[in-house]
């Protein structure tokens, strides 16, 4: 029996999170022992995890450890854990794990980059600067992965990873959890109180710089009728709420705060609307996706390797995105039925 530790900031409802968690129930599937090292206290996934028999373990509960502390205190976790992988999520985890990882002897560590930029919020000075400690760290780790082609071909021209340990692993989905039937949407639309033929937009993602979401309500204001559901929580949640109402909106937006009941968005949606500055392989797209709902996001990161233009969605540069093309709310079943076959083989790649 494996002995896998997964490595992470914490578990918040976020795409990296969510993957993890899927992988540690596909490692206990095939019978490994799993744990979670988390950095911080969990604040999601609390019922997914125990399900799984996945015990967790935080090294900072209290007030932010520095960075010598929080490494002492991984290494000797590990060491009394001595686990045969570590795999760790997201930047300062990757960093811990390679650190820790190597200095308390564990023989197979495999970082995972989540996103193009080397994680989320990280912009001009300071995505460099963890470019140059991922670089710094990358002979620790055993092998890197990342989620999209286009991520890995950047890591690689820029130096952050070199391309011999370097490998393109697609976000994991479990297709028929996103299934939903007609009862579902009708049930969702009347309690978020979508008016009958209206059509309904959702987008999905912490309220951040990075989603870009002001994009998606100057694309509202030119688009009568149609609603808006964000389903997310972050610092910008004020700051949208002020624009919603400046552009006359705001009757025709809901920010849904955090949801743990995606699939039954996804449902009660007719498409999904993705306005990133940057992404990784965005999970939400795929679930989309394979619920058969159209999709039009911006042309950043993998998003092009899921959505084929014209076909499964329509792509647009970030920070431009026109207002959404009328035809595509019209589209036939054929072209939706075309996006589910297309996320489920990806699913099953990954």
């Amino acid at each position: 029996m494996r002995r896998t530790v997964l490595v992470t900031n914490g578990l918040a409802r976020g795409g990296a999170e969510t993957q993890l968690v899927r992988l540690a129930a596909a490692l206990r599937a095939r019978g490994d022992a799993v744990r979670i090292l988390s950095i911080l206290p969990t604040a999601a996934f609390a019922d997914e995890v125990a399900a799984l028999g996945v015990g967790v373990t935080v090294l900072a509960p209290g007030a932010r450890p520095g960075a010598a502390a929080l490494v002492a205190a991984a290494v000797a976790d590990l060491r009394r854990d001595r686990p045969d992988v570590l795999v760790s999520f997201v930047y300062q985890a990757d960093v811990l794990a390679r650190v820790a990882g190597r200095l308390a002897g564990v023989p197979v560590i495999v970082s995972s980059l989540r996103d193009e930029r080397a994680g989320a919020g990280a912009q001009g000075g300071r995505a460099r600067a963890r470019e140059l400690l991922l670089r710094a760290t990358d002979g620790l780790a055993t092998l890197t992965t990342t989620n999209s082609t286009a991520a890995a071909e950047r890591f690689a021209r820029r130096g952050v990873v070199s391309p011999r340990r370097l490998r393109v692993v697609p976000n994991g989905l479990d297709a028929g959890a996103v299934a939903r039937g007609s009862a579902v949407r009708d049930r969702v639309r009347a309690v978020l109180g979508a008016p009958p033929g209206a059509l309904v937009w959702l987008a999905a993602g912490r309220l951040a710089a990075q989603k870009d979401h002001a994009t998606l309500l100057g694309a509202l204001a030119a688009r009568p009728g149609e609603r808006l559901w964000i389903a997310g929580e972050g610092p910008l949640r004020a700051e949208l709420e002020r624009r919603a109402a400046d552009l006359g909106v705001a009757d025709r937006v809901a920010l849904l705060g955090l949801r743990d009941d995606l699939p039954d968005l996804l449902a009660g949606c007719d498409a999904l609307a993705l306005s990133s500055a940057w992404e990784g392989l965005p999970n939400v797209v795929l679930e989309a996706m394979a619920a058969a709902r159209l999709v039009v996001a911006t042309r950043v990161g993998g998003v092009a390797e899921l959505v084929r233009e014209g076909v499964t969605g329509a792509l647009c540069p970030p920070a431009t995105c026109p207002p959404w093309p009328r035809r595509w709310a019209a589209w036939p079943p054929r072209a939706r039925r075309a996006g589910r076959r297309w996320a489920r083989p990806a699913g099953r790649r990954s």
